[in-house]
Parts: C-alpha cells; sequence; structure tokens
C-alpha cells in the first residue's frame, strides 16, 4: 500500500466516524428536548 491509498483510507474512515457522532448527537438531543416536552405536557394535564 503506498500512502497515498492509506492517506485516502483515514480520511474515509474519519468521514464515517464523524456521520456517525452526529447521528448519536442528534439522537441524544432529540430524546432530551423530547422528555422535557413530556414533563411539561404531563405537568398540564395533571395540574
Amino acid at each position: 500500500m503506498s500512502t497515498a491509498q492509506l492517506d485516502v483510507t483515514s480520511r474515509g474512515q474519519m468521514l464515517h466516524r464523524s456521520s456517525g457522532t452526529l447521528l448519536r448527537t442528534v439522537a441524544i438531543a432529540l430524546t432530551a428536548f423530547l422528555t422535557v416536552v413530556d414533563l411539561f405536557a404531563t405537568q398540564a394535564i395533571l395540574a
């Protein structure tokens, strides 16, 4: 393997990790947001 091939492979792996990290961050943020919305909705119904 040449250095150019290694460089392309590491860039591809880095891009794949970045998209996975972004997806995980969006999923966590969405879960947190919906949890807060659910807490306020429950409070409004029960109050």
